[in-house]
């Protein structure tokens, strides 16, 4: 998990999600199917196989995809697609 300290964001196996610090709601921002794969997307459309670790640098938000290999970025501002 990582925070910008407003969002607090949590990478689960097929799943990216948010959570606000102030209100406490969750949104799911990509993925959420258990299909695994590393593809690039917005919303469901992206599709994750095994987040292991998170990062917030320079106002992205970074995730390993341990099982694919692959490095992946999300911009949370607006919320774009996943690549």
């Amino acid at each position: 998990m990582t925070t910008d300290g407003h969002s607090l964001w949590v990478g689960n196996q097929h799943t990216l999600r948010a959570m606000d610090t102030r209100t406490f709601d969750v949104t799911t921002l990509a993925g959420g199917t258990n299909s695994c794969a590393a593809i690039d997307g917005t919303g469901t459309g992206a599709y994750f196989h095994d987040i292991r670790g998170l990062t917030y640098y320079n106002g992205c938000v970074y995730l390993l995809d341990g099982c694919e290999n692959v490095l992946r970025r999300f911009d949370p501002e607006p919320a774009e697609a996943v690549t």
